[in-house]
């Protein structure tokens, strides 16, 4: 072993354009406003969101005005609702997870 370590995210590193999680694979994109509030069928009056899970594709959408931290923040925030969609949608289907 050469002394680092592998599959740490740290301050330095660049953002995921996808993150693979074992059993699945989820897509990161960095959008605008006008994307994000069309993915997540905003109504006017809506607030935009800062980052989305769409589980149709198996993406998440991500507000790329924001900070570099928070852009990090939003996309594990999101990570968890695609691994809960992923484990439901596992179960439904009848399939063990990986571990």
């Amino acid at each position: 072993m050469n002394g680092k370590r592998t599959g740490v995210i740290s301050a330095k590193s660049p953002l995921p354009k996808q993150v693979d999680l074992g059993f699945a694979v989820v897509h990161v994109k960095y959008v605008g406003d006008k994307k994000l509030r069309e993915e997540g069928e905003c109504e006017d009056d809506e607030a935009t969101p800062e980052g989305l899970w769409v589980d149709i594709d198996d993406t998440i959408y991500i507000r790329k005005s924001m900070s570099l931290a928070r852009k990090r923040y939003i996309i594990l925030h999101e990570l968890v609702h695609a691994m809960i969609d992923l484990r439901d949608q596992f179960a439904r289907e009848g399939k063990d997870i990986p571990k």
